[in-house]
């Protein structure tokens, strides 16, 4: 007979370190994978917190959540299987040997892997990770289905194949959309209901197949809680780390929603004040010039002259004029001319919270002959740049305001949280965003990426590869020449070209589609409408809610994929 176990020495060991107290009581496969399971999530924090690629927010919160649940549950789950060793019936090791030393071996090459951090690593997480990911759901999957058919017992478990389905579909879609670079993970905030009536059904089905005579029923039906549980647990995580950016937007939101409620700004009313024209020297090794405003738009043009220029224009509203005169007396404008020049309004706060700011409009001129590199901020207003060149960027964001730029230089990044986006004229690549505005984009020449969450699209005569991608809202292309990607998930999309010089994926949710292509060129077509029609004039098939068919020799693929009516005329 074994000797029987010390709760207290368990527990105390299981306190220490992860796993202790396991292996106190012989449990030395559990003991290890506590253990295991603790320095993994320990050297996965630590990496995804000080990679280079994007910190992904909610990943980092999951992984320092699941280390004190791990703690805590080893120290419970020692104490519980304390009592159960003193009892006699516990099973000390369920794997072989063999496959839990393989484990091991799997296991410690992955924490070198991440404590080292080679060079390749950061390249395989960004580029396969997800793959990974998937593949590793759909074999819990078939993994759940394959115990659940082979299960000997008189017990049937009801909720083993409904979870089975949900991780088999968050793979799916985690697959899917990486590959396509898509959304369809966001499906499950509309159909997350429909898992309650695969569960009803696997109910029945379960009943239907083991049912028994009356009277001589052996089968025992018990619902399957933990995988359900943790199957559905698994699903909002990767939800939430998947989908960041469709909820981050919402917090940028509210966050500029909080800063207006602390923070009021004046509007272009009440008493306007011209404050005296700012001269600023460019030195000779100046290559940047940035701009910080809180409350007033920016505008930065060139013109005739041999230094920067600030003409600073300052509202004030809602209180009397000599108060307001004394505001904008205070208010002032700091700049700097060194490697990079340097504008910041101060505006001095005032209203009854003492929290409003006055509006500063800023005109900046900048000499012809000069190329700096530019990067403007602000909170409230509207940003314009005409005929301006730059070394390399320009860099432009703002929390609420319109974007405009007109015959502009250089590579341009803007952003926006709640403004239309207007481009004409610009010679470099574009990456553009808006949470809630339009954009309209004329004669780039360059690559252009444009993204809203709600808001058109409009982009006529671009050079460069295009991505266009509108959650919510029409998308309109005229002289496409290169490779596109346009997407959007409740709007019509209509693309027009003379020549196809390029791969092209569309894809429509709710919209009609309409693409406009050249009789003559060298392109193939394949084209879906699920629950659409599609027309075409040109010399392609259609036949069961599919459009293919090869215009010349068919270097380029132009893929459509919609549920509604997909038509392809001749242009």
């Amino acid at each position: 007979m074994m000797p029987r176990k010390r709760k207290l020495i368990a527990v105390l060991l299981a306190a220490l370190v992860p796993g202790a107290g396991h292996l106190y009581l012989g449990l030395f496969q559990k003991g290890v994978a506590f253990l295991y399971a603790s320095l993994l999530d320990v050297f996965l924090l630590l990496y995804f917190s000080s990679m280079v690629m994007d910190i992904n927010v909610p990943l980092l919160i999951f992984l320092g959540v699941i280390n004190p649940v791990l703690y805590f549950y080893n120290v419970y789950d020692a104490l519980q299987s304390t009592d159960q060793m003193n009892r006699g019936n516990i099973k000390k090791n369920k794997l072989k040997p063999l496959t839990f030393g393989l484990l091991l071996v799997v296991g410690a090459i992955i924490l070198i892997a991440l404590y080292r951090k080679p060079k390749w690593l950061d390249g395989w997480v960004e580029q396969a990770g997800v793959y990974a990911v998937s593949v590793i759901f759909m074999a819990i999957a078939g993994f759940l289905v394959i115990t659940a058919i082979r299960s000997r017992t008189n017990k049937v478990r009801i909720g083993r194949y409904t979870s089975s389905i949900l991780w088999f579909g968050i793979g799916v879609l985690l697959l899917v959309d990486k590959w396509r670079d898509l959304d369809y993970m966001q499906l499950l905030l509309k159909w997350w209901p429909f898992i309650f009536v695969v569960g009803a059904m696997e109910y029945i089905v379960m009943h239907m197949i083991y049912r028994q005579p009356s009277g001589k029923r052996t089968m025992r039906f018990n619902f399957d809680i933990r995988n359900i549980l943790l199957s559905v647990f698994i699903a909002a995580s990767v939800f939430v780390i998947a989908e960041q950016e469709l909820y981050m937007h919402l917090w940028n939101r509210v966050s500029l929603n909080l800063a207006a409620a602390a923070a009021d700004f004046s509007e272009e009313s009440g008493t306007r004040v011209d404050k005296p024209m700012i001269t600023v020297p460019i030195e000779k090794n100046a290559d940047k010039l940035v701009i910080d405003n809180v409350n007033g738009s920016v505008t930065v043009r060139k013109g005739a002259v041999q230094e920067v220029l600030v003409q600073t224009t300052i509202w004030v509203d809602e209180i009397a004029r000599g108060e307001a005169l004394g505001i904008a007396e205070q208010s002032t404008v700091e700049v700097g001319s060194n490697k990079a020049i340097t504008i910041s309004t101060h505006g001095q706060t005032y209203g009854k919270t003492g929290k409003r700011h006055p509006r500063m409009n800023l005109y900046i001129t900048i000499p012809e002959y000069s190329n700096l590199n530019v990067d403007i901020r602000t909170t409230n207003g509207n940003m314009i740049m005409e005929h301006v060149r730059a070394a390399s960027n320009i860099h432009l964001e703002t929390g609420n305001g319109k974007i405009k730029l007109y015959h502009v230089i250089g590579d341009v990044t803007a952003k926006t949280l709640n403004g239309d986006v207007y481009f004409d004229g610009v010679y470099g690549d574009v990456n553009a965003e808006t949470k809630r505005g339009s954009f309209e984009a004329s004669n780039i020449n360059g690559k252009i990426a444009l993204s809203t969450l709600v808001g058109n699209i409009s982009l006529v005569s671009s050079n460069g590869d295009i991505q266009v991608h509108t959650k919510n809202g029409n998308i309109f292309v005229d002289d496409a020449k290169s490779k596109l990607d346009a997407e959007s998930l409740n709007g019509t999309i209509e693309i027009r070209t003379h020549a196809v010089g390029g791969d092209w994926s569309v894809y429509s949710a709710v919209g009609e589609m309409n693409l406009y292509l050249p009789e003559a060129g060298s392109y193939r077509v394949d084209g879906t409408a699920t629950y659409g029609d599609i027309t075409t004039n040109l010399p392609l098939t259609t036949e069961h809610k599919r459009l293919s068919g090869k215009i010349g020799n068919g270097d380029y693929l132009i893929q459509v994929e919609g549920n509604s009516d997909l038509h392809v005329w001749k242009y």
